[in-house]
């Protein structure tokens, strides 16, 4: 199996065996991001302790790229420091993507990481909380 195989099955499997959906009790931060060329809505909620995500879902509709990225980030960004994720760039989402992608793709697989970066900024802004 070739590299770029694996991300795509790695790619179906989230999407259809999704991590972390739902909505949580009484989060911390809560953020959705719309995609008006297609369509697609991803919203990230989470809470935090001591400056960590401890608790990470979603909700969603959409193509394969922004459900499964959104899955994937639930996994890879729990139990990260607030300081960590907003660290985190589109390079990291290729890499959780594996492949290249046209930039109308790369919009849906974008998506859910604004959602989840927007969602942690409101969150130090509305608790007036600075990066450590």
């Amino acid at each position: 199996m070739d590299k770029e195989q694996f991300y795509r099955e790695k790619l179906l499997e989230h999407y259809h065996h999704p991590r972390n959906v739902g909505t949580i009790k009484g989060p911390d931060f809560s953020s959705a991001e719309y995609n008006h060329s297609c369509g697609d809505q991803v919203q990230m909620e989470g809470q935090v302790r001591n400056g960590v995500v401890t608790i990470l879902s979603f909700i969603g509709s959409g193509c394969i790229l922004s459900q499964a990225v959104a899955s994937m980030l639930t996994e890879e960004c729990k139990g990260k420091t607030i300081k960590e994720v907003l660290a985190l760039d589109k390079e990291f989402v290729h890499g959780l993507i594996g492949m290249s992608l046209g930039p109308t793709r790369l919009r849906c697989a974008l998506l859910p990481f604004y959602a989840l970066q927007h969602g942690l900024e409101a969150y130090l802004q509305e608790n007036e909380l600075e990066l450590e």
